[in-house]
């Protein structure tokens, strides 16, 4: 994020829709593949080398093409390496920094949970690993758009709180529409899908929006993140525990 508001400047808020989206996509696009190539494979090692080699192609693309980013961002700023630091001691007694904290905590929270065990829940339903790996990709592919459309949305009901009680009532419909399964499980996944791209995207729109330049949205975007995604990291385990004690899925959701 303080990559993006340091080197695009006036498109910040389109260039981060984009961003989340494509974070969402690739997840996507991981959920779609997983079962496909182990059977090609021949056994999980052979994906786990696969998703190895797309993080090296990853890590090159960005050592060849962020030097020139930021080359292009110093013409209207400071880059983010050389601005001045932000102490994250005062940025912890930001009421806005927590905010921002719990949002990312919350709304990782949600993703992660879901990412690990959607595809077991459905396949505990009676669908194949296929299959479940194919409403997973439609969950996580559904945010691409709603992330570039968030600006948008968020320019049309003017709200922040208003903003968080739609994408929160869009889960919330998108889980219940997983629970009857069936014929609900195309309206759910689009709708828990959209509704967790977006909420990404509005994180990531709020910590350029609250901070005051690229020195303290460096300092929000690595202590929300970092605070937050520890905390969401739980979300998983915590699921699984609970599902152990109580054998029920209904009750974990």
């Amino acid at each position: 994020p303080a990559a993006i508001k340091n080197w695009f400047g006036t498109h910040t808020a389109s260039m981060m829709g984009l961003y989340t989206g494509v974070i969402g996509l690739s997840g996507a696009i991981g959920g779609l593949t997983s079962v496909p190539l182990v059977n090609l494979a021949g056994g999980i090692h052979g994906t786990l080398a696969a998703w190895a080699a797309a993080a090296l192609a990853g890590a090159l693309a960005w050592a060849v093409l962020a030097p020139a980013a930021a080359g292009r961002g110093r013409a209207g700023e400071r880059s983010c390496g050389a601005a001045k630091r932000t102490p994250f001691v005062r940025l912890l007694k930001s009421r806005t920094a927590t905010a921002l904290i719990f949002v990312m905590g919350l709304q990782s929270l949600l993703v992660y949970t879901v990412g690990a065990w959607l595809a077991p829940f459905l396949s505990a339903r009676g669908l194949s690993g296929e299959a479940a790996g194919f409403w997973f990709f439609v969950f996580l592919a559904t945010g691409l758009p709603s992330s570039i459309l968030t600006p948008a949305f968020m320019r049309l009901v003017k709200s922040e709180a208003l903003a968080a009680l739609i994408l929160g009532a869009l889960y919330l419909a998108g889980i219940g529409g997983w629970l009857l399964g069936g014929v609900w499980l195309l309206p759910a996944s689009v709708a828990a899908g959209a509704s967790q791209g977006a909420m990404l995207s509005a994180a990531m729109l709020l910590m350029a929006r609250k901070s005051a330049d690229s020195s303290e949205m460096l300092a929000i975007s690595a202590l929300s993140q970092g605070l937050g995604y520890i905390g969401a990291g739980f979300g998983p385990l915590v699921f699984g525990i609970v599902l152990e004690k109580t054998a029920s899925w209904g009750l974990c959701f």
